[in-house]
């Protein structure tokens, strides 16, 4: 995705679902995005739990603030 593009993010996630031949919920166009991604390698850089690994939060902000904050506590041992 061109980040300079007018294009709605939404729009190339739809255009490549009708190129693939599914929907832009499914499992197939997340591969391909994946496959595609640029910035694929930088992704072991990083520590990303999976929502499923969360304990569970009645507040949604108070797990995003804790994702951020290990990220960037992440980002800053590796430099």
């Amino acid at each position: 995705m061109d980040p300079s593009s007018p294009v709605l993010p939404a729009t190339i996630l739809e255009q490549t679902a009708w190129r693939l031949g599914c929907s832009p919920t499914d499992k197939k166009l997340a591969v391909c995005l994946d496959e595609e991604d640029e910035l694929k390698n930088l992704r072991e850089c990083f520590c990303i739990p999976k929502v499923k690994d969360l304990p569970p939060s009645e507040n949604y902000n108070y797990t995003m603030l804790a994702l951020q904050a290990l990220l960037l506590a992440h980002w800053k041992l590796k430099k």
